[in-house]
């Protein structure tokens, strides 16, 4: 899970698990590319076969997505509002005329579009430019697939700077640590003796279905007539990666779940981002969705909840023209996106699924010359196959550092080297295996919670001018606050770690006289603070900063917490501007801060160093005002 598994950054681990998931999927999708006429379009080669030594790899997109295209004036006209809204700040569409010619692309306009380079053709390779177009009908046989989802096109709706806006939501995925910890403290709340599951997939990854309106917004999508919700909708999406595609995804899976659920429903108004976990709890009673791409589940302590939430579900799915691709209820344990959850005794367990981990590990087999394509992949399992422990393991930081080291040697490399057996990488891939082979399989569960009560709170910024920090007690009381202006042109990832580090040597004296028990650390920078989690970064320069701010820090490992916190939260964020400590805006933020501090700190008790930003939203209803 994400992974959080919330959370989608520059951080290298997040790269190498993206490709082992392109390289590796279990569900490999068959290529139903509609053959163009070579004859007539000479410059695009013939497809070659899957088993040519020269075949690059498939571009597995989300779903292996279908797709009827649809024709409008704007398509017809080198699709021109895809190529300003490749360029945009916004995902609005240009306003579309209702007046929509229904017919399918055929290929003349493919090729068309092709030669004018407003649409590349994806069966293999890169892909620069492209846009769905949906419908609801399921019927036709006569589609065509035109699109993947590079990893590099993320970048393009990354926030380039403090002060310009965001492009799009951002994708919340719920980590194994915040599935566990919120659940774990819902069944403590209501004192559970029983867990009703409910899982689903969707069979269709993109289900053609309206989406509510205040979500229309991210994704441009026109409704062509408002009386015709079966018949007349067009979601025009541009995808820009596999984030976006994941999160359009999850969107519809939100939908489907909360549609006609007057508890819910209100969850979306003034929503920046879509959430992974939604909790709706009522007198004694709770229910949980947890939500990942297109994958459902429902745990409620109460039968009757649960099948209310399936009920809805199932009819949701028949309105909107969905598959399930399963629909299972369970009950004290499920399975869920490979992990296993179970319930009794009033002890929450977790683990990877075997069947899973098995399929994993048979992927990784010892070599006399591996390829550097192989250790990524035997790499990337281990990463996904440690996401379920309370702390990230330290012994694979010197595995990490090695294969980061590799793969920026092959950053530039053809495809020809990153297939190429190369003798001398057999020792990192035998060390990568021996990992995956020793990795536990045993159930994790929290253990008896620490008696943390006092920790020291270091809230950490970085400007493109300043450093700067607030140093607190748990309860609020200002210790020390500090800016310094920063004189390098390094990355930010570089500079948030470079401000924990100033921190760090400026709280040194106070630590010293302190009687603290433990630490907290906030930082609004998820690569840094994942860095800073490890001990370690792929990145050389982030690495070398990391490594000092453990030198600084005097507590063991397994009582720092670091708590993830959005920049507009961030009370630290003031230091890196105007330094005013009177304003009424340096007072929000600190309360803020500290309500984020105070959840860090009931993770740490548990044993859960890592406090992902919040992806919980509560509906205001009577029972949880």
């Amino acid at each position: 899970m994400s992974h959080n598994t919330s959370d989608d950054d520059n951080d290298d681990d997040d790269r190498l698990q993206y490709q082992h998931q392109q390289d590796c999927s279990p569900h490999e999708k068959n290529d139903t590319t509609t053959p163009l006429d070579s004859q007539s379009e000479n410059n695009i080669p013939p497809k070659r076969p899957r088993t040519d030594p020269k075949t690059l790899d498939p571009i597995i997109n989300a779903g292996g997505i279908h797709i009827k295209t649809i024709s409008t004036a704007l398509t017809i006209k080198k699709l021109q509002d895809t190529i300003h809204l490749l360029d945009a700040n916004t995902w609005q569409l240009p306003n579309i005329d209702k007046k929509v010619l229904y017919s399918h692309l055929h290929s003349s306009i493919i090729r068309s579009a092709l030669r004018d380079k407003v649409l590349q053709r994806c069966n293999q390779g890169n892909i620069e430019m492209f846009i769905h177009a949906f419908t609801t009908g399921k019927s036709d046989a006569s589609t065509e697939r035109l699109i993947g989802h590079p990893p590099a096109l993320n970048q393009m709706s990354k926030q380039r700077s403090r002060d310009e806006p965001a492009r799009g939501p951002q994708l919340s995925l719920p980590s194994t640590s915040t599935l566990v910890r919120t659940l774990h403290q819902l069944c403590t709340e209501v004192a559970a003796t029983d867990l009703f599951y409910s899982e689903s997939d969707f069979k269709n990854f993109y289900p053609q279905i309206p989406l509510p309106p205040q979500t229309r917004r991210y994704f441009g999508i026109a409704n062509i007539d408002e009386e015709h919700t079966r018949s007349f909708y067009i979601m025009r999406v541009l995808v820009q990666g596999w984030d976006k595609s994941a999160l359009i995804a999850q969107v519809v899976s939100w939908t489907v779940i909360t549609n006609g659920d007057n508890n819910t429903t209100e969850i979306l108004k003034n929503m920046e981002n879509i959430p992974g976990i939604i909790i709706d709890q009522q007198q004694g009673a709770f229910i949980m969705y947890v939500l990942v791409y297109d994958n459902i589940l429902v745990i409620s302590n109460s039968q009757t909840l649960r099948d209310e939430a399936q009920r809805r579900l199932q009819s949701n799915c028949r309105r909107w023209n969905i598959t399930l691709k399963y629909l299972k209820t369970t009950k004290n344990e499920a399975t869920f996106c490979g992990i296993e959850l179970g319930w009794a005794n009033n002890i929450l367990t977790w683990k990877i699924q075997d069947s899973v981990l098995q399929r994993w590990k048979n992927l990784c087999t010892p070599t006399e010359a591996p390829t550097p394509k192989q250790i990524a992949q035997c790499f990337g399992i281990l990463s996904r196959i440690t996401h379920v422990y309370l702390a990230p393991p330290i012994h694979l930081v010197a595995v990490s550092r090695a294969i980061g080291n590799l793969m920026r040697d092959m950053h530039q490399a053809n495809h020809k080297q990153w297939k190429s057996p190369n003798k001398s990488l057999q020792p990192l891939h035998r060390q990568i295996i021996l990992q995956i082979e020793q990795q536990q399989t045993q159930a994790t569960s929290f253990g008896e919670k620490m008696s943390l009560e006092n920790p020291i709170c270091i809230f950490t910024d970085a400007s493109e001018k300043f450093l700067g920090f607030t140093i607190t007690k748990i309860d609020g009381e200002k210790l020390l606050e500090a800016q310094r202006q920063r004189t390098d042109t390094r990355h930010i990832d570089q500079a948030e770690a470079e401000a924990v580090d100033f921190a760090l040597l400026s709280a040194s004296s106070i630590i010293n006289e302190g009687s603290f028990d433990s630490m907290i650390i906030g930082i609004d920078n998820q690569a840094a603070g994942r860095a800073l989690l490890r001990g370690a970064s792929m990145s050389p320069e982030l690495h070398a900063i990391i490594s000092a701010c453990w030198k600084h820090i005097t507590f063991d490992p397994s009582i720092v917490g670091i708590c993830d916190i959005p920049s507009a939260e961030n009370v630290a964020d003031v230091m890196t501007r105007s330094g005013d400590i009177t304003t009424v805006e340096y007072h929000t933020r600190k309360a803020a801060s500290m309500k984020r501090a105070c959840k860090a700190l009931e993770s740490l008790q548990l044993g859960l160093r890592w406090t992902a930003r919040q992806l919980i939203n509560k509906p205001n209803t009577p029972s949880n005002k």
